[in-house]
């Protein structure tokens, strides 16, 4: 049981190291994108929003399924931790 608290607070240490990290990559991916396209967004071409809109909806949509995962996954260790708790004979 000791490995799987152990595995749990390892998974929320990267997870804690790597969101943010991640965010920031993100913002400067879009800052860099800007600045090189920032010109043809302003003149009205129309492929450059749309390629803007979607890269926003797959940065947020992948960090939902990050979320749900990361999520998903600590409460399958929570599960696993409180059978095992309940069946030892401590």
């Amino acid at each position: 049981m000791d490995e799987l608290e152990m595995m749990r607070s390892q998974m929320a240490g990267q997870f804690i190291i790597e969101l943010p990290l991640t965010l920031a990559w993100a913002i400067w991916f879009f800052v860099e994108f800007f600045e090189m396209g920032f010109s043809k967004l302003w003149q009205g071409d129309e492929i450059t929003w749309i390629l803007t809109i979607f890269i926003a909806f797959m940065v947020l949509t992948t960090v939902a399924v990050i979320l749900w995962l990361y999520f998903k996954s600590q409460n399958t260790n929570d599960t696993l931790i409180t059978c095992i708790d309940s069946e030892d004979p401590k």
